[in-house]
């Protein structure tokens, strides 16, 4: 849509940034600032179901997954902040950031930026009023 001139702005995750620059789309990146923190994380589990009948692969899952050669790909072809500190310290090179057609990198890669991401606070969250909510306001 952004690439046939359908969609101006969209609310995504910065990694959608980085593949559309990827694809040729120029685009430009913000962080949002909520309270005193700039950006804001997701956050993505992955586990082993107890009792499963297929823990070694499960294990070996993971362990691909948070492997340097994974992180790596994952951060450069998928815009992921790698959870890796290795690579997340190879990556937050200035010289190695992606930028957004204003010249300002795609993610927040430093330390110290991770660690000043915002994070929802899901515990007092209340998917149904939430809802009701949504459902109010959509339907104006």
């Amino acid at each position: 849509m952004h690439k046939a001139g359908d969609a101006y702005a969209t609310v995504a995750h910065a990694g959608w940034g980085v593949r559309l620059n990827a694809a040729g789309v120029g685009v430009g990146m913000i962080h949002p600032i909520v309270k005193d923190k700039r950006g804001m994380a997701s956050r993505g589990f992955s586990g082993i179901v107890a009792n499963t009948k297929h823990k070694e692969a499960a294990e070996m899952y993971l362990n691909v997954l948070i492997s340097e050669e994974m992180q790596t790909l994952l951060h450069v072809k998928n815009g992921v902040v790698p959870t890796n500190t290795k690579v997340q310290k190879e990556y937050s090179d200035p010289s190695k950031l992606k930028k957004d057609i204003s010249g300002e990198p795609f993610l927040l890669m430093k330390p110290s930026e991770i660690a000043n991401l915002y994070f929802m606070d899901w515990s007092n969250f209340k998917q149904k009023d939430w809802t009701k909510k949504w459902n109010r306001t959509v339907a104006k």
